[in-house]
């Protein structure tokens, strides 16, 4: 994680919630912002709910899966001034950092891979054979858009990156996929962030140099791993974190839930 420091912020899942996210930002005057996906937009675009932390600087971001509920929704997330600053699917240079960002999140309908081999892999082949009623604004069906494609992670492996930010969970995480530690260590990756799971957390693999940043709903997490605000739901997750991670598989590491000072 050396590679950050405390003046980035990870945003997690806002839900509608902007308030945590623009307060820390524009309290400590961010260069960098990067938030990781759901963020319940019903009448502002993405760009005017995060006004205050684009007033202290650049503001990133990646989808999550409720993104793509709805027409409206959709417009109100990707149609707007911060469009190009969308991380995912690319690997993009900040401030000397190279972030790399995958959105979404897995579908059986495309790809689960606790269910096996993908069923599709490429969108172009997909939007083949989907027939024309199922086509929408001349591309695939809106919420197959929410999708991880296997082009879009062998695309990324194909690359070198600092930092990988996600939706999904990697597989310390009991509902993450070991996909995205596999795809972490093809990149170079000492660094995974993501939100999804609602939940704050550090976790340090016991092999490699690799650091995984979970950041809970409407939290805050700094480059360093410190939690600016934890996470709404932050302290029921917990429970449930330590005994599924208690009662399954996961990597060797160790897991630090701050919210309850927990370390194991």
């Amino acid at each position: 994680m050396s590679c950050l420091d405390a003046h980035w912020l990870f945003g997690g899942d806002p839900h509608g919630g902007f308030d945590p996210i623009n307060s820390i930002a524009s309290l400590t005057q961010s260069p960098v912002t990067i938030l990781l996906g759901d963020y319940g937009l019903e009448a502002q675009s993405l760009a005017e709910a995060l006004e205050p932390a684009r007033g202290a600087g650049d503001v990133y971001w990646i989808p999550g899966n409720h993104d793509y509920e709805s027409d409206a929704v959709y417009d109100l997330t990707f149609g707007h001034k911060l469009a190009q600053h969308n991380l995912h699917g690319c690997v993009t240079t900040i401030g000397g950092v190279r972030v790399a960002g995958l959105g979404g999140h897995f579908q059986g309908r495309v790809w689960h891979p606790r269910s096996g081999k993908p069923r599709e892999r490429t969108r172009a082949k997909c939007l083949a054979t989907i027939g024309k009623g199922n086509v929408w604004r001349e591309g695939l069906p809106r919420k197959l858009r929410a999708a991880i494609w296997p082009e879009d992670v062998a695309a990324l492996k194909e690359q070198a990156a600092d930092v990988l930010v996600t939706h999904e969970a990697p597989s310390c995480h009991p509902l993450g996929f070991a996909v995205i530690d596999d795809l972490a260590r093809a990149m170079g990756v000492g660094l995974i962030v993501h939100g999804h799971t609602h939940l704050t957390y550090r976790f340090d693999a016991a092999e490699g140099d690799l650091t995984v940043l979970g950041v809970g709903l409407r939290g805050v997490t700094d480059g360093v791993g410190e939690a600016r605000v934890f996470g709404a739901i932050d302290y029921g997750k917990a429970k449930q974190l330590r005994q599924a991670s208690a009662a399954g598989r996961r990597p060797a590491g160790r897991f630090h839930v701050p919210v309850r000072g927990w370390v194991w």
